[in-house]
């Protein structure tokens, strides 16, 4: 841990600071934390709710000499935070969220790469997104800051899986910019899975104080809900002209709550399911002051940043001290006295302690490490029902109440037995930020001409791009040789590995992204076809002409470029079995220019397990089934908008060609037909097998809801029966995949 007081420091005096931000003095740690980033030194700061840590990034970011990304979890901190400079005449800032149309969206992300702004606010979830990190190559980021670093953390209160990828997106960039993690609550083993999980060297580490001198807890235990209302209204109506906040732990107690109170009061709502205008317009009604009342699930928690608010009432209790600490935090933050009431009664008891598994999709988690992940939930419900009890028989005093936070924090560790599990759990984590999710080409026409092979060789063939109503556009491309379905799979993994910095690529870096499975072998039929894969698409040429679809979304130094041409994969071979990307290969760059239209699946998606938790067999004929179905799914997505008449909730997948003639599996896949009749009808069933066995594990992992298999007259065959007919040899022509219902 770096020393505050260390020499080396680069000094900032408070009246640098004040030319910028309107602040008397410095908060405790503000000064230490922003001389040790403008001196390069990475920051893991615990600062309490209200402690003034947006100052200690965002002045260093108006220093540094490049672009700083802030990492948060919230459009409304986002925009907050963006509104806040600007009202201080601090120009240079932006937020990319989905409330910023894509249009707009473009434009930023052209800007930051110029240089014009100096903060730029994203969401974990966007920092892979392929049109940000090929911007973020071409961008100086001198430093990344993680606002709420809790979120990291599997032992956090409010692990965000998404945020993984941080540190994906630090390896990606061609230097390491300062790293500095910001969060109100952390206890002592989530800061170090925090500093771990990020990689951080030697970190400055100031731990603010828990305790709020203007802050005045207390606890009120009633017989029942209708006694917290009661209370509830009394207390409002002695404070009816103050601003304050009203937490309930179930959406259903927030409606309850709310139509209780609207009757006398000014009152709005919010929570996780209300759209994002009404909550941005409830958000800005309570802000304002239109609105003295706000009734809100924790939805309304992090990075809420209003000064004013008198009083935050928990009408009944959160899951855990860490919760109830962010939220108390909301009161008093302008320095002025806060009053922070916790309701009780004992049916609030009855809570369930299921772990959530969606929250979890990302990782791959055994039934023992799930069962950990509730044992840690458990016990720190069972911290907040002892914060509770300190109320049911007599009336602590505040002063008792914050000590008892104070303690949690700083001194509460987990069961000896917990602990003992961690390196496992840890472990876990750390092999998945190994992976490296595949990315494809796939929303391209030419890509998708080629893998089902719909192209002629050594001649210029013109493709219709763009959307009917804007009025189409034409590419046109030229290829000296026919390349396989599975060539095109061997070019994903060389760009994806090239993509994430990989200098040297080896047969198994791309047997182990096709696979998605880390530990995969590299047996001697895969490594000659890999290496025979390879040597084709070096030696094949194609030439892409967008001469007349100069139009889309493209980087300053590439907007102009009309012509792409070379190598279908620029490859050097220093080495007997190494390859060296020299460049973007002319299809992939293709894809950036069209509007970025390269995306990612997941390597959960491909590497497939049955029931039993035993991977499928990595053969060649498997590894392309998997891909081929994956990006079939991917491609699937049901519209958005469920007025939408021709909204397609489902994809049909054709084995073999049908009436129209279009292209079936087998066929795009080039899966080899046997002569012998009766081999090719074992063949057939294996296959159909194969693919059930691939579509019950996306089942298993609500990837679709619902398949059907489809039989050679095209009928939908009953899922009872799908067994039996694969049994008897039925002939089907394809499977539908079904994501969801239209409306």
């Amino acid at each position: 841990m770096k020393n505050q007081e260390d020499n080396y420091l680069k000094k900032v005096p408070l009246e640098e600071v004040q030319e910028y931000f309107d602040i008397p003095n410095f908060r405790k740690f503000q000064q230490p934390i922003i001389e040790n980033i403008l001196s390069g030194n990475d920051v893991m700061a615990i600062l309490p709710t209200g402690g003034g840590k947006s100052i200690c990034y965002q002045y260093p970011a108006l220093k540094l000499p490049g672009i700083t990304i802030v990492v948060s979890p919230l459009i409304a901190l986002m925009n907050d935070q963006v509104k806040n400079l600007e009202d201080r005449n601090i120009k240079g800032s932006a937020c990319l969220n989905g409330q910023v149309s894509q249009k707009k969206q473009k434009q930023i992300l052209l800007d930051a790469v110029s240089g014009k702004y100096k903060i730029l606010y994203v969401s974990a979830e966007r920092l892979l997104s392929p049109k940000f990190m090929r911007c973020a190559k071409e961008m100086k980021i001198s430093m990344l800051v993680i606002d709420e670093a809790h979120c990291l953390s599997l032992w956090g209160y409010d692990f965000r899986p998404n945020y993984l990828n941080i540190l994906r997106f630090i390896d990606m960039l061609k230097e390491r910019p300062i790293i500095s993690a910001f969060t109100a609550t952390a206890s002592q083993y989530v800061k170090n899975d925090i500093i771990e999980l990020l990689k951080m060297k030697e970190p400055y580490q100031p731990i603010g104080e828990y305790k709020r001198e203007n802050l005045n807890l207390s606890i009120g235990w009633r017989k029942n809900d209708r006694g917290k209302k009661i209370a509830l209204h009394a207390y409002i109506k002695k404070h009816r002209n103050e601003k304050g906040i009203i937490y309930c732990s179930k959406i259903e107690k927030v409606k309850s709550v709310y139509e209780n109170l609207k009757k006398k009061y000014d009152v709005t709502i919010y929570y996780a399911g209300l759209s994002a205008e009404e909550k941005t317009q409830n958000y800005e009604d309570f802000k304002s002051g239109a609105c003295k009342l706000i009734v809100a699930t924790n939805a309304f928690g992090m990075g809420i940043d209003i000064d004013d608010v008198r009083f935050v009432i928990h009408f009944d209790a959160p899951d855990s001290l860490e919760n109830y600490y962010q939220e108390i935090g909301r009161a008093g933050r302008d320095g002025k006295p806060g009053e922070c009431i916790l309701y009780c009664c004992s049916d609030d008891r009855k809570k369930s302690l299921a772990i959530s598994q969606k929250k979890m999709k990302s990782i791959i988690f055994n039934e023992a490490q799930i069962d950990l992940l509730a044992e840690l939930r458990k016990s720190r419900q069972n911290m907040m029902f002892r914060y509770e009890n300190k109320g049911q028989n007599k009336k602590p005093s505040s002063e008792e109440l914050t000590e008892y936070i104070d303690w949690y924090f700083n001194e509460f560790t987990l069961k000896e037995e917990q602990l003992s599990k961690d390196e496992e759990l840890k472990n876990t984590i750390l092999n998945k930020l190994d992976s490296i999710d595949v990315l494809y080409t796939n929303e391209t026409k030419i890509a998708r001409l080629m893998r089902k092979g719909d192209y002629e060789t050594d001649i210029w063939q013109t493709v219709k791009t763009g959307r009917k109503s804007k009025g189409s556009e034409e590419v046109s491309f030229n290829i000296d040789k026919q390349l396989t379905y599975f060539d095109l799979m061997v070019a994903d993994a060389v760009y994806t590995l090239q993509a994430w910095g990989k200098e040297k690529i080896y047969p198994k870096n791309i047997l182990e992204r096709l696979s998605g499975d880390m530990t995969v072998t590299l047996k001697t039929e895969k490594k000659s076809r890999i290496i025979a894969s390879l040597e084709k698409m070096r030696t094949t040429n194609i030439s892409i002409d967008r001469s007349q679809s100069m139009g889309s979304f493209a980087l300053e130094k590439d907007k102009n470029l009309s012509l792409l041409k070379g190598a279908f994969l620029p490859m050097e071979k220093p080495s007997k079995n190494g390859y060296l990307l020299t460049d973007i290969p002319p299809l992939y760059k293709y894809a950036e220019l069209n509007n970025g239209q390269i995306y990612a699946i997941p390597d959960v998606r491909l590497c497939v397990q049955e029931s039993a938790e035993k991977k499928m067999p990595n053969s060649m004929e498997n590894l392309m089934l998997k891909h081929f179905l994956a990006r079939r799914r991917y491609m699937a997505n049901p519209s958005k908008n469920p007025n939408k008449s021709n909204s397609r909730a489902s994809r049909i997948i054709r084995f073999e060609h049908d009436n129209k003639r279009r292209k079936g599996l087998f066929d795009i896949l080039q899966i080899e037909q046997p002569d012998n009749p009766a081999l090719w009808k074992r063949k057939r069933k294996t296959l159909y097998l194969k693919i059930k066995e691939i579509l019950d594990y996306y089942l298993d992992s609500e990837w679709i809801n619902h398949y059907q298999f489809i039989d050679e007259n095209a009928q939908l065959i009953d899922e009872n029966d799908i067994a039996d007919a694969i049994q008897n040899g039925q002939r089907f022509r394809g499977v539908k995949l079904v994501l969801g219902d239209k409306t």
